[in-house]
């Protein structure tokens, strides 16, 4: 049903008597935002009384106290005040508010719905914020307004989970809107236009579908729209009270020629039919809200409870009251004459040189009028702040069209402070961005006068950091970014980052996600949007498929089981044939580019010299792996084991064989290896024994590469093999931790019982040892309790290290050592010169002895 403000129809009422509980009034908050006829305060009993004229929206009553959010444009503070029934009890400036819609008191909190901010604010009762929700996008991107109870949860209503700023006129005005758990982030209620004031009670919803112009019961049961009602305007503020509702009614805010006033509309709750209307003296009714007369009191005192400051302020007010009450409170935006559109614009900020390339940005300015006319908001034709961009070349860029009002009329002179949003251009480059302002169907100032324009130099630059909080799960930045612009809203950007360009989902993707946990990609999507983690969490939940039906590519398949067995670096020098490879180890943060196969397999073994399997190398089909073939033996001769996955030509290209592919090229290099695997095509009929196969030689290739004696592992994957989605995410093997080796107990006994014993004991140690992680400190510890020597073989023509610098680095003369050893002695329990007062950790200097045999009459050479 279309929106109508028809009210001739309908029977106009002065009051509400004999419809509200006894001793109560309806209170309407109401206020103005194009600068019309004002806002304000209103009790409804009898007749209509006016409290005050301030414009405020959100309006709540709760265990003795009123609570009431004065409104703010975008840019100021909003202002929460609570009256008791003498008058203001508490104030708070709310700094992080602007654009404040809807409040709700929650044990004692006050709970804001900061429109313009994207989020919900959770107000302590000292002012200060407990915590935020914040929704995913830009300012105002879901437009939140309604705050309210369902059963024990507190959800909050919105025009639809849209990214950019006023999503929704964007997007067509669609039926997005939605009401939301806050605590899941689950809608509750969905398919609804510009919705406002949830209501539930007893199994049934109540919900004002603002844009349609009716009130809308629904089931909670199955969700169901039970009945709707149109009303004569714009539905927004509801109050049930036994078989009544009283409904809010604004006028349509952008029709210039409107001078309509807000209303309340009584609706028979069984009949389902309208009353009549109560007109309220005020352009726009948020909230209503049902408090006792007392409370009402209250708040018409306000800030007046101290009566001597009041009649002070009272006797100068006096003087400028005329006592006639004006149809309009604000001038009326005429059109303007040439030498009245003049003005200088500011920054009121730091300079900004850059800005993220599609994204919203912000510039809080100073306007001056410097021209001879009223310079006004009002309409029909108001003043607002306009933009433009000019690229590098002259041109002048489209972007999304955002205005912004003045926040008050500015006569000549006078000075006042906007936030300019602009839609920054997709396009990365060096801009222009002219500010300016223009009145509605008017020309901008600068056009007119050019010193009317605030003019910067911008570079536009492409993402921003948060970009990257999802490579974690197989995402490059400019798919993130690519994604954040595909769509209007959080389910578009997720399903975007869930799928292939092709459509089908994203194996890998996926993968990670099953692997890092739901939770962990809730978080990283809640990072890139910048919202709380349980706004996007249902929507995040919704869009992961199940896992059975989610198909990874071979490449995928390898790199994810590379990743789960503990591989922490793969080095490659891409080619043709591992390309689909190399993206996957890239996605899983695991590629570094190599110089070249033979080096590339070299660093593979290098980094899992110490630990089988750190490293990996991705080598091409033919001539790489050729050209790595002396590689593969030098690392077979030295057991490091580390995974060379070979790229081949796909299956259809092998037979012709080179450049194609080599014959037998992985049985015969697989002879340099430790062992090796090979895959053919995946079948196109039935792939279930291939799959079977494919996972269990992955499972032995690992396995291979961890088992001592280690060496170097083959594994030979096509391309075809490698691009294609053929693998089910279910079906890859789960990969076993690693074992670790197991202390021998007994040997570690036995070995301490024989050092007790020792009457001069001695470490000797292969240098290798030496290069392990702990190895050397343990061994000066060891030396330390002990005084042991430590005697390094040396694979040369001697056995002992004896270099200088080996002597002042371990603190000891093993030379002096060498030479005490040579010399008979017939008292073995005599110090050793060099290393008396040992065992009272104390070293002496080396002695001076006799020259040294020859030791390779005494030792074997090692090597």
């Amino acid at each position: 049903m279309s929106l109508t403000t028809d009210r001739k129809s309908t029977a106009e009422l002065i009051g509400l008597d004999g419809l509200l509980p006894d001793g109560f009034r309806l209170l309407a908050s109401c206020f103005d935002a194009h600068h019309t006829i004002g806002g304000g305060l209103f009790a409804i009993g009898e007749a209509v009384e006016e409290i005050d004229r301030i414009s405020s929206s959100g309006l709540c009553a709760d265990d003795g106290l009123l609570y009431r959010c004065l409104w703010s444009a975008d840019g100021s503070p909003a202002e929460l005040v609570v009256y008791d029934e003498t008058g203001v009890r508490r104030y708070h400036r709310l700094d992080n508010v602007s654009t404040p819609h809807d409040i709700l008191v929650v044990d004692g909190n006050v709970l804001v719905a900061a429109t313009m901010q994207n989020e919900v604010q959770c107000v302590s009762p000292d002012g200060e914020v407990a915590w935020r929700w914040q929704a995913p996008g830009e300012a105002d991107s879901w437009h939140l307004n309604s705050l309210a109870r369902y059963r024990d949860r507190t959800v909050v209503c919105g025009f639809g989970e849209f990214l950019r700023r006023r999503g929704w006129d964007e997007n067509g005005k669609p039926a997005s809107g939605r009401v939301v758990d806050l605590e899941t982030g689950e809608p509750v209620l969905e398919g609804l236009k510009a919705p406002h004031n949830p209501y539930y009670d007893d199994g049934t919803w109540l919900v004002c579908d603002s844009a349609t112009g009716d009130l809308v019961e629904i089931d909670d049961t199955d969700r169901d729209q039970q009945r709707r009602l149109a009303l004569p305007g714009w539905p927004r503020g509801l109050v049930a009270a036994g078989n009544h509702l009283f409904v809010g009614l604004s006028p349509h805010r952008h029709a210039a020629t409107s001078v309509e006033t807000a209303a309340v509309a009584v609706v028979d709750r069984v009949n389902w039919s309208v009353v009549g209307v109560v007109n309220l003296p005020a352009r726009e009714v948020y909230a209503l809200a049902l408090a006792p007369a007392a409370l009402v009191e209250g708040a018409r005192q306000g800030f007046g409870a101290n009566q001597t400051r009041v009649h002070e302020q009272g006797q100068w007010q006096m003087f400028d009251r005329l006592g006639v009450r004006p149809r309009r409170l604000w001038a009326v935006g005429d059109p303007l004459a040439e030498d009245e559109c003049h003005a200088s614009i500011t920054l009121d900020g730091p300079v900004v040189d850059d800005a993220e390339a599609g994204g919203l940005l912000t510039l809080d300015c100073l306007v001056r009028n410097t021209g001879a006319g009223m310079l006004t908001p009002a309409p029909p034709f108001p003043v607002r702040v306009v933009h433009r961009w000019i690229a590098a070349d002259g041109t002048e860029v489209t972007t999304q069209p955002i205005r912004s009002a003045l926040p008050q009329s500015l006569p000549p002179e006078a000075v006042t402070r906007v936030p300019v949003r602009t839609r920054v251009p997709d396009m990365p480059g060096l801009y222009k961005l002219h500010i300016t302002l223009a009145q509605d169907d008017g020309v901008p100032f600068d056009q007119l006068d050019p010193d009317s324009a605030l003019v910067l130099d911008l570079s536009v630059v492409s993402g921003h950091p948060d970009y990257e909080a999802l490579s974690g799960f197989g995402l490059y930045p400019n798919e993130v970014r690519a994604a954040c612009n595909s769509g209007g809203t959080v389910s578009d950007v997720v399903r975007t980052l869930l799928s292939r360009p092709s459509g089908t989902y994203n194996g890998l993707t996926l993968g990670l996600v099953q692997e890092h946990g739901t939770g962990a990609f809730v978080s990283a999507v809640a990072a890139v949007l910048r919202g709380s983690a349980s706004a996007v969490e249902h929507m995040v939940l919704a869009a992961i498929p199940d896992y059975d039906d989610v198909k990874l590519t071979g490449a995928e398949a390898v790199a994810l089981a590379l990743h789960r067995c503990g591989t922490r670096v793969a080095f490659a020098y891409a080619g043709t044939s591992e390309l689909a490879l190399c993206d996957a180890l890239a996605r899983v943060g695991l590629l570094v580019n190599g110089r070249g196969d033979r080096e590339s397999l070299f660093q593979a073994g290098g980094a899992s010299r110490l630990s089988a399997g750190t490293g990996a190398a991705i080598l091409h089909g033919a001539r790489g792996l050729t050209n790595a073939l002396g590689a593969l033996a030098d690392l077979r001769r030295n057991e490091m084991g580390t995974l060379a996955v070979v790229g081949m030509p796909s299956t259809g290209s092998q037979p012709f064989l080179p450049p194609h592919g080599e014959p037998d090229l992985i049985g015969v290099s697989g002879d340099f290896a430790k062992s090796w695997f090979e895959l053919g095509a995946v079948p196109k009929d039935d792939p279930r024994d291939y799959i079977e196969e494919f996972g269990s030689k992955l499972l032995q290739a690992i396995e291979d590469v961890r088992q001592a004696p280690h060496g170097p592992v083959l594994f030979a994957l096509p391309q075809d093999v490698a691009e294609a989605e053929w693998l089910p995410l279910t079906a890859l093997p789960l990969i076993p931790i690693a074992e670790q080796p197991a202390n021998d107990e007994r040997a570690l006994s036995r070995a301490a019982e024989l050092l007790a014993a020792a009457r001069r004991p001695a470490v000797l140690i292969d240098d290798y040892a030496l290069t392990h992680r702990g190895v050397q400190a343990a061994l000066a510890a060891f030396c330390a309790r002990t005084g042991a020597p430590v005697l390094q073989v040396k694979y040369r023509a001697r056995c002992v290290n004896t270099k200088p610098a080996s002597v002042e680095k371990n603190g000891y003369d093993r030379r002096a050592v060498h030479r005490r050893f040579e010399r008979p002695t017939a008292d073995l329990d005599a110090p050793v010169p060099g290393l008396s007062g040992a065992r009272s950790r104390e070293r002496s200097p080396a002695a001076a002895v006799a020259k040294i045999g020859d030791p390779r009459r005494r030792v074997r050479r090692g090597g």
